[in-house]
């Protein structure tokens, strides 16, 4: 390790502090001791419940160090605190060092929550410090400890005295996270194209299974099929964006490849959507030709198709190729060394900040916004995921969501390639039988799944389907306690619930396994039922007010969320409005309530939209949705949804709540007054009570099983007769 870097030393203040570092090994302590003025301005102090390494406490002894041992169990918050002010009195800062606890690689600190709160309520201020082990190779971003490249050291700005001290100073450090990871070696010539093809080039026999006929074909012949699809991209468009119809597979894969390669932006559309979304899509983004398949013409026959002049036929260029001119190609691959085959090629070189694919979004809650990703965006998110997930050459990935999500593109396409996975693909969700054979017969390591999806694999499954399972992540709903049962006792499989959204590239947090440890050694908490886990290293969380993003409130209180880091979203494509509403000061605001614990775990509660301000209190749609159900008497497992919670505006008490419901035919008064007291009786207020029920048929939703909020809404304004 050859490079280290201390900034905000100015922000050491003149008289001596509470030091919180959120870890720290040999070569950390010789650099703080530099930083705050040397070892006669240094006590170091050590919880007795988890002790610093033996080289770090063999050090201390040797140099006989000041410092104090305590034990918050024996002696109490209170009596530690009154031990640390007795050595601030003597001049020293106070800094605590902890041991190494066993963590999973997204944790951004070696402190428990205990121990970091140690301090809450006790009037001691804290100067925190970043650190921030980083590694130039592909396997980490950043680390937790030796080996790495560059240490940078990172003094932050004083935290006060607080109720909740240690939760502000975790969030400190996740900022300062954010901001250094920015700067990353790795990340700032960030490139998909380059960083694809040296990652193919070094996994060449890695292969792309696809689930329908099982057939396959390894790197080496994708790349070669990328490689002469470019140049065919290029003479039929010159325009910077150019969109992709197609299913998960071969095909999809080889043109979005070949799109980058050539220095075009790929925009995967989504052939579900309504004529009208995709004209507008297709204007928002000044689409002109459209990359597709024959046969998957034929098939989508519903679909909006631009005119056949617009069609640039895959298939067709495939066969004018000739596998003739494929395999001479990758035999080329094969014989020439990497690095003339990277200089040869003549590959793109993007900015980091310059646009590499162009995702749709908002459509849950209004009219869809493009979020142009970039570079930097994708690859920052793909390592992230490669490192918290553990991803290794020779493991199979499964890739079955559609590329018009970037969750589809980040963790089907991106991760494994990036990682030399194998990937299996099939171009259908509505498929659980064969999903599930193909889980089975190529031993899927990782899957990423809606929790609707899988519960139809659930029900067709076999008790050995999912073992070969290491991570299944469950992503755009949240997973239900009654899934995530059934999966746990009938297959014996962990589901891990975790957060995306399109304008973080997707994946913000996720739970992942706790690592096993031997009893009695200490342990980081790496999941908790009803959160999505731990932010990825690098994602800042703050949650802030509803009303006020100004004030930031305290742990374990549901607010508004906001993200940072550089993984999140800039700015929206020609949309100032958009972009002025969401991102501020490098943050971006969600749109989610959520509220963050004292151990780092994110919880997200629902959308602010569905959420509805009565009384002054803050109902949750899906709480209260949840409540119903089990009021009502209904089946929780059941796939589809039987009833929908609706804000809408009274002039008033601000909003009135109205609930739509398959479950009733008839409204009747009797009804509304069961329900009430059933929310009473399960601990609820009384204003959680819808003023109406609306009977419906169905509840609307999106093609993916979330709830189309618009047409609820819509829905639920004409029953009570407001004006939109």
């Amino acid at each position: 390790m050859s490079d280290i870097r201390t900034e905000g030393q100015g922000n050491v203040p003149e008289h001596p502090m509470l030091v919180l570092p959120n870890r720290v090994d040999m070569t950390v302590l010789t650099e703080l001791e530099k930083a705050l003025g040397g070892p006669g301005r240094v006590a170091w102090m050590v919880e007795e419940s988890l002790l610093p390494s033996s080289d770090i406490m063999q050090h201390l002894r040797q140099t006989r160090a000041a410092g104090l041992l305590c034990s918050a169990d024996r002696q109490g918050r209170e009596a530690v605190a009154e031990r640390v002010r007795a050595m601030l009195a003597q001049g020293r800062h106070v800094v605590l060092l902890t041991g190494h606890p066993a963590q999973s690689p997204a944790a951004v600190t070696d402190v428990p929550a205990r121990q970091l709160s140690l301090f809450d309520g006790t009037g001691l201020p804290a100067l925190p410090v970043y650190v921030g082990m980083l590694r130039k190779d592909g396997a980490a971003l950043t680390v937790s400890a030796a080996p790495y490249d560059t240490l940078v050291l990172r003094l932050l700005p004083v935290v006060r005295a607080s109720a909740s001290l240690g939760v502000t100073v975790l969030t400190a450090w996740m900022e300062a996270a954010a901001d250094t990871l920015m700067h990353h070696p790795q990340l700032e010539k960030a490139s998909l194209p380059q960083a694809l093809v040296r990652a193919m080039l070094a996994h060449p026999n890695a292969r792309l299974i696809d689930g329908v006929d099982d057939t396959s074909v390894t790197y080496r012949e994708l790349l070669a099929v990328a490689v002469m699809l470019a140049g065919v991209l290029k003479k039929h468009s010159s325009h910077k964006r150019i969109g992709v119809i197609l299913p998960p597979g071969k095909l999809c894969t080889v043109a979005n490849l070949a799109c980058w390669l050539c220095g075009m932006v790929p925009v995967n559309i989504d052939y579900l959507a309504e004529a009208a979304d995709f004209r507008r899509c297709t204007e928002t983004a000044g689409l002109t030709r459209f990359i597709t398949e024959e046969r998957f013409v034929a098939k989508q026959s519903t679909f909006a198709w631009p005119p056949p002049r617009d069609l640039i036929y895959i298939d067709r260029e495939l066969r004018e190729m000739g596998p003739g001119r494929i395999r001479f190609n990758a035999f080329l691959l094969r014989a020439v060394p990497a690095a003339r085959v990277l200089a040869h090629l003549d590959l793109p070189a993007p900015a980091p900040e310059d646009e590499a694919a162009l995702f749709f979004t908002g459509g849950v809650s209004g009219t869809p916004k493009a979020a142009p990703l970039t570079h930097r965006m994708l690859l920052t998110n793909a390592l992230q995921m490669h490192q918290c997930l553990q991803t290794a050459a020779g493991e199979t990935v499964l890739s079955v969501l559609p590329l018009c999500r970037p969750q589809g593109l980040t963790q089907g396409l991106l991760l494994p390639l990036l990682a030399g996975c194998d990937i299996v693909t099939y171009p259908s969700l509505r498929a659980p039988k064969r999903l599930c054979a193909l889980m089975s017969r190529y031993g899927v390591k990782l899957a990423m799944l809606p929790p609707s999806l899988v519960r139809s694999l659930l029900s067709v499954a076999e008790k050995g389907t999912f073992a070969s399972l290491r991570h299944f992540l469950t992503v755009g709903e949240k997973l239900p306690v009654d899934l995530a049962a059934r999966a746990a006792n009938e297959f014996n499989l962990a589901l891990y619930e975790s957060y995306c959204l399109t304008e973080a590239s997707p994946l913000a947090a996720l739970n992942l396994p706790t690592p096993a440890v031997p009893a009695g050694q200490a342990v980081l908490p790496a999941n908790k039922p009803g959160s999505v886990g731990l932010p990825l290293p690098g994602v800042a969380v703050r949650i802030t007010d509803p009303y006020r993003s100004d004030l930031v409130l305290p742990p374990d209180t549901p607010g508004l969320l906001w993200l940072k880091g550089p993984s999140l979203l800039r700015a929206y494509l020609d949309d100032e409005a958009a972009t002025m509403s969401r991102v501020h000061g490098g943050w971006f605001c969600t749109g989610d309530i959520a509220r963050l614990s004292a151990d780092g775990m994110l919880s997200i509660a629902g959308r602010k939209t569905r959420y509805s301000k009565i009384g002054g209190e803050m109902v949750p749609h899906e709480t209260l949705e949840q409540v119903l159900l089990k009021v009502l008497k209904a089946d929780p497992s059941r796939s589809k949804r039987l009833l929908a919670v609706v804000g809408v505006p009274d002039r008033t008490q601000g909003e009135r709540l109205i609930l739509l419901s398959t479950l009733h035919r008839i409204m009747h008064p009797n009804d509304l007054i069961a329900i009430r007291y059933g929310i009473m009786n399960e601990g609820y207020p009384s204003l959680w009570c819808p003023e109406r029920i609306v009977p419906v048929k169905s509840i609307p939703v999106l093609p993916d099983g979330r709830l189309n909020y618009p047409l609820c809404f819509e829905g639920a304004c004409r029953a009570a007769g407001v004006t939109q």
